[in-house]
């Protein structure tokens, strides 16, 4: 992630599961959506979780491509 107005690097995350929104920034807190249904909040200049927020339904994933433990959803893909 980059500052829009300088380009510089604010936070570069990487993690086990997919973002799947642009993160929104706001003092030195950077909120992360994830694939698995996670919202994660992390501190802007160390990239350490401060929280995350995820759903009982979200939890439950039984046909999300991720698990709640941010693993592949090994049924989905097994071919019928």
């Amino acid at each position: 992630m980059v500052e829009a107005a300088t380009g510089k690097p604010i936070l570069k995350q990487e993690d086990k599961a997919f973002m799947f929104s642009s993160p929104a920034v706001t003092n030195d807190v950077v909120f992360i959506g994830v694939l698995n249904g996670t919202l994660e909040a992390r501190d802007r200049n160390s990239g350490e979780l401060l929280w995350e927020f995820q759903t009982e339904t979200s939890k439950q994933n039984a046909n999300w491509i991720l698990t709640a433990e941010r693993r592949f959803n090994v049924p989905l893909f097994v071919l019928r």
